[in-house]
């Protein structure tokens, strides 16, 4: 009768041999470097993470702030509404041909709302200023 040996060794007909014992240790030491691997990129993608987050709320405390900049000069953008009366006064006599806006009345808040906006002074200086181009005033 024949003995049989049942250990792993017996599995193992060389040193250098791969038996199905060294197949399954190789299988392991990878798995610990994947496992090892992972956990380092986990890591990295971690620090990422709380870099762009740390960065993301920068950009954010830095829109608030221009936010707050460009609502403090909302009221300083807005059209004063002699300039919006003026304009629609002078698309009605010139575009739509509205006769019953007369060129005086168009000529005297058109100067009216000039001088409201740069001045008595700035309106005559704008006024020599066209002299010297060569165009009339009246």
């Amino acid at each position: 009768m024949q003995r049989y040996e049942h250990s792993i060794s017996s599995h193992m007909l060389e040193p250098h041999a791969k038996g199905p014992w060294m197949l399954y240790e190789d299988a392991a030491a990878r798995i610990a470097e994947l496992e090892d691997e992972i956990a380092e990129r986990r890591m990295d993608y971690t620090e990422s993470m709380n870099r762009m987050n740390a960065e993301i709320n920068n950009l954010e405390a830095q829109l608030m702030a221009m936010q707050q900049i460009i609502d403090g000069y909302k009221d300083d953008l807005k059209i004063p509404e002699n300039v919006l009366g003026v304009l629609k006064l002078s698309y009605r006599k010139h575009h739509l041909l509205d006769d019953s806006v007369g060129s005086t009345e168009l000529s005297d808040f058109l100067m009216d709302t000039i001088c409201e906006l740069i001045g008595d002074d700035g309106f005559q200086k704008w006024l020599d200023e066209l002299e010297c181009c060569n165009i009339v005033v009246e």
